[in-house]
């Protein structure tokens, strides 16, 4: 049994040398010297819930195509989205729907809140003053 329920990731890619290759200079050799490599798409295999790949269609920092590599080397169930017009840093937020309709499908949740309906909702909480000034209110005078 999986620790995790399922698993969304935004914007991601396989490997770190694959991000590195689409960069403009990424013609020069340098593999042999990043010693963070993050092989994702090797670990995505192992994971053992669903999962959500979601990419903007206008992503130039982590190319859509590599979000698509690392959601083909998934085990099922999976889904990916493409927000189009999304870039890398708002797919949340021009895909609102899409998520919506990803979460409802490949979680089984209605309308995509019923997790965030679930968690606890911590109370508000009063807002305090300065403690200069909540000594001279206590006072009677002026800060």
């Amino acid at each position: 049994m999986p620790d995790e329920r399922g698993t969304i990731v935004e914007g991601t890619f396989t490997n770190i040398p694959e991000v590195v290759s689409t960069f403009k200079w990424g013609w020069l050799p340098i593999s042999a010297l990043i010693t963070q490599r993050f092989e994702s798409a090797r670990k995505v295999r192992d994971i053992g819930s669903p999962l959500l790949v979601v990419h903007g269609s206008e992503d130039r920092l982590i190319l859509p195509s590599l979000g698509r590599k690392l959601y083909e080397a998934a085990q099922e169930p999976k889904r990916f989205v493409m927000v189009e017009g999304g870039t890398h840093h708002n797919t949340n937020d021009l895909g609102q729907a899409q998520y919506r309709e990803a979460l409802a499908d490949l979680f089984g949740l209605p309308d995509g809140t019923q997790a965030a309906a679930r968690a606890p909702v911590p109370a508000p909480r009063a807002p305090t003053a300065p403690p200069s000034r909540a000594k001279a209110a206590q006072s009677g005078g002026a800060a």
